[in-house]
């Protein structure tokens, strides 16, 4: 055994939707400027799950248009109903590498090995943390991020000529990542792992909440010496900081009206951990949800 790994969702925006014109004299062309391009057809074939089939499977053709950004995804989406088309953009498919890159990680014997089989792993942006029997641990990103040169990724782009708004790709020492830091332990939570203030690039729009890394936080800083066994622990803790922070206001709220009383009671009494055999974890996860909805909303 040479190397360890641990993985999460590193989140990176890796996709743009790009608002297409139509050419009005002809709607198998679409606009770039004043330029008529033609879409470019795929003809795809799915075999599709049907018992009543002689083989146990139906064919479907699928006739895929796309443009120089990607396919065209707009018909597929119900409700959308408009003269121009949407199109997707996906960096693992304008970028795979003919290495993925997972068979190296596997197969690596040292801390160097492991960061350069992560570079070549295009296919999904993933915190990988990872540590060496010899000592060295550390955590990289994988994927490539595009670097836009307008907008950042959020909402649809709005397609007017032939520039391109990706101008190319955050380079791999430039992801995010960390090396043998000071404080002797790398983790992630799925959670924003990069600062506005020295990070150059939009990364992306949409993470997880950090609680759960404020808790994993609380537990490696303590000070000391951590075992395979306080890590199997570790990776079962169910303390939730953010219901510890919401929970006692939650429960205010309902247990001021008698439809909800008995909710904000089981609130009350919770210790704040996610153990499915207490209530108070559901009623939290439930209002929480709901709540969080109405506020988007209004």
């Amino acid at each position: 055994h040479y190397l360890a790994y641990g993985v999460t969702n590193a989140y990176a925006d890796t996709q743009d939707l790009y608002v297409e014109t139509l050419d009005p004299k002809d709607p198998e062309k679409y606009m770039e400027g004043e330029r008529s391009l033609p879409f470019r057809i795929v003809e795809e074939t799915l075999l599709i799950k049907d018992k009543k089939a002689p083989q146990g499977f139906r064919e479907e053709k699928v006739r895929v248009k796309l443009t120089g950004r990607g396919p065209v995804i707009s018909g597929v989406l119900p409700g959308l109903e408009t003269d121009r088309v949407m199109t997707l953009k996906w960096a693992p498919f304008q970028s795979m590498d003919p290495c993925i890159g997972l068979h190296s990680m596997l197969t690596a014997k040292s801390f160097s090995e492991a960061r350069q089989a992560i570079g070549h792993l295009n296919i999904i942006s993933l915190n990988t943390v990872f540590g060496d029997r010899e000592g060295p641990i550390g955590w990289h990103v994988s994927g490539r991020v595009p670097v836009r040169s307008k907008g950042d990724g959020t909402i649809p782009f709005v397609v007017t000529g032939s520039e391109d708004n990706w101008v190319g790709y955050i380079p791999f020492n430039e992801m995010p990542h960390s090396l043998n830091p000071e404080r002797g332990w790398v983790g992630t939570c799925n959670h924003k792992t990069i600062r506005k203030d020295y990070y150059p690039y939009y990364y992306s729009s949409h993470l997880s909440p950090s609680y759960r890394y404020e808790r994993l936080k609380e537990l490696l800083d303590t000070p000391h010496h951590k075992t395979a066994e306080d890590h199997w622990q570790y990776q079962r803790d169910t303390v939730n900081l953010m219901a510890k922070r919401i929970a006692p206001l939650m429960a205010k709220a309902l247990t001021a009206h008698t439809e909800t009383k008995q909710m904000g009671e089981i609130l009350t009494r919770w210790d704040y951990r996610d153990d499915p055999d207490q209530a108070a974890p559901a009623v939290f996860q439930a209002v929480y949800r709901h709540f969080a909805l109405l506020v988007f909303q209004d």
